[in-house]
């Protein structure tokens, strides 16, 4: 009875020997696995960013052109309505 009590214990400490080793190479695998498409997704988000970026920067020579425009006819304007009541005012 001893004797097959060993062997089912060794039997169990094979197939649990055997279910690390298999279970260790999954982790190692995924781990692998999961970087690589960090380093996918960090690349891909780079270039997003830099797109991102060129457009922010043309936007913003946009928007600049935009508004100094827009102040040089607000001025402009002010300076006409300015003149015309100093002309039209008695001396």
């Amino acid at each position: 009875m001893n004797d097959a009590w060993d062997v089912v214990l060794k039997i169990a400490s094979i197939i649990g020997s055997l279910a690390t080793i298999i279970l260790g190479s999954i982790a190692i695998w995924l781990s692998l696995y999961l970087y690589r498409r960090s380093n996918e997704i960090y690349v891909a988000l780079l270039g997003i960013l830099s797109r991102v970026e060129a457009s922010s920067k043309s936007t913003e020579v946009t928007s600049t052109q935009v508004t100094s425009r827009l102040i040089d006819g607000v001025i402009g304007s002010l300076q006409k309505i300015l003149s015309t009541k100093s002309s039209t005012r008695p001396c």
